[in-house]
């Protein structure tokens, strides 16, 4: 959810019992956060959009504890997946606080995380983008706004946002040499398809070396 991962078909046969998704089918990365992107072609419903995946994530949870329970009916299940809610918020406020390069601040990261999601939301900033500016919080802040998406920051949510990562100390004494790159590294849908093209009409192989090449090369 925080690398903004859209599966494809995220049913319980795509899911193995570690928790772990696969046979991502026809997948996507969010270009801007949007809770209904969808990745799958035919899923006109939005059954597995982007804000549905925790969702469909419980209830495939849901249908493993009903399998187990007719092996051990007396294994406390409900329990567990009662605090799924509550796990998942707290794992994401890590994750979001991760990929800003930030040091928890206690009971203001929920506010935080909120008030990203708001920013993100209404901004239409490039996802990638937006973790790539502000990666080590406000002392960034210059390089952000001078910056290829520097139209963005600007507005109510903005400011809001800005006030409360100026209360946040970054996570590390030094920034990753990844940061002083023009922009992000990123897998959007546009760029596989181009990718592939290369590949499929041409043969050509160089521009599928080129990017794996620039993810390995991804220290953060």
């Amino acid at each position: 959810m925080v690398g903004g991962f859209v599966h494809g078909v995220l049913n319980s046969d795509n899911m193995c019992i570690t928790g772990e998704a696969f046979d991502f089918g026809p997948y996507r990365f969010l270009p801007t956060y949007d809770e209904d992107f969808v990745a799958a072609y035919f899923d006109a419903q939005g059954l597995y959009s982007f804000g549905h995946q925790p969702r469909a994530f419980l209830r495939n949870l849901t249908r493993l504890a009903e399998t187990l329970r007719l092996l051990a009916p007396d294994i406390p299940l409900g329990p567990a997946l009662a605090e799924f809610e509550a796990t998942l918020e707290q794992e994401v406020t890590a994750r979001i606080l991760a990929r800003l390069g930030l040091a928890s601040n206690g009971d203001l990261d929920g506010a935080l995380v909120a008030a990203a999601y708001a920013f993100l939301s209404e901004s239409r900033i490039g996802y990638d983008r937006f973790f790539f500016d502000l990666h080590g919080g406000v002392a960034r802040e210059s390089r952000a706004i001078a910056g290829e998406a520097k139209a963005h920051y600007a507005g109510a949510r903005w400011a809001a946002l800005h006030e409360l990562l100026a209360l946040y100390e970054p996570a590390s004494a030094s920034v990753a040499s990844y940061f002083d790159r023009d922009g992000p590294c990123t897998l959007l849908i546009d760029e596989i398809e181009s990718i592939w093209r290369a590949i499929a009409e041409r043969d050509d192989w160089s521009a599928f070396d080129a990017k794996i090449a620039d993810i390995r090369s991804i220290s953060v």
